[in-house]
C-alpha cells in the first residue's frame, strides 16, 4: 500500500511516499522530490494556500494509488498561538480538504500517537523506512514517521 505523509511549516512542506508491505517500507521519494518550498515572494496565506493545494493535487495525480494520507501536526499546548503556527494549521486544512475531496483516508498524528518524540524521530523514521539523501531533518523525519503510521 502507498501512504503519503506530510509535515507543514510556514516556509515549506515536507512529504514522504512510503510503499508499505506489512512491516517493510520503502521510502519511494527519498532521493526525489520530497520538499515543497514556497516560491520567493509568497509570504501570505492567500498566496501560499492555493499554491500548496495545486502542488498537492499534482502529487496525488502522479501517485494515483495512494491509499492513505497522514499529517504530523504540531504538539498540542506546547506553544502559544502565533502567526506561523496558525499558517501551518491552515496548510494542514488544505491537505485535509484535498484528501476528503479525493476520498482518501486521512489521519492527523502527534508524536505520542506516532510512538516517538522530536528528539528521537530522525532515528525512528530512518529505522522504519530509511532516510533522504539531502536535507534529512526533523520535518522530513516527521513526514516519514507519519506515513509509517498510515500502515494500520
Amino acid at each position: 500500500m502507498l501512504v503519503l505523509g506530510f509535515r507543514t511549516s510556514p516556509t515549506e512542506v515536507r512529504y514522504a511516499l512510503l510503499e508499505i508491505d506489512g512491516q517493510d517500507a520503502t521510502f519511494t521519494n527519498a532521493n526525489g522530490e520530497n520538499r515543497l518550498k514556497f516560491p520567493n515572494g509568497m509570504t501570505t496565506a492567500d498566496q501560499k494556500l492555493p499554491w500548496l493545494h495545486s502542488e498537492c493535487e499534482r502529487i496525488l495525480r502522479q501517485n494515483q494509488n495512494i491509499e492513505g494520507v497522514v499529517i504530523k501536526t504540531s504538539e498540542y499546548g506546547r506553544r502559544s498561538e502565533t502567526a506561523n503556527v496558525r499558517l501551518a494549521t491552515y496548510m494542514e486544512g488544505v491537505l485535509i480538504n484535498l484528501a476528503g475531496q479525493k476520498n482518501i483516508p486521512l489521519s492527523v498524528k502527534t508524536y505520542a500517537s506516532l510512538g516517538t518524540s522530536r528528539s528521537a524521530v530522525k532515528a525512528f523514521a530512518a529505522a522504519k523506512a530509511g532516510q533522504s539523501q539531502t536535507i534529512w531533518n526533523e520535518q522530513m523525519a516527521d513526514a516519514v514517521a507519519a506515513a509509517w503510521a498510515g500502515r494500520n
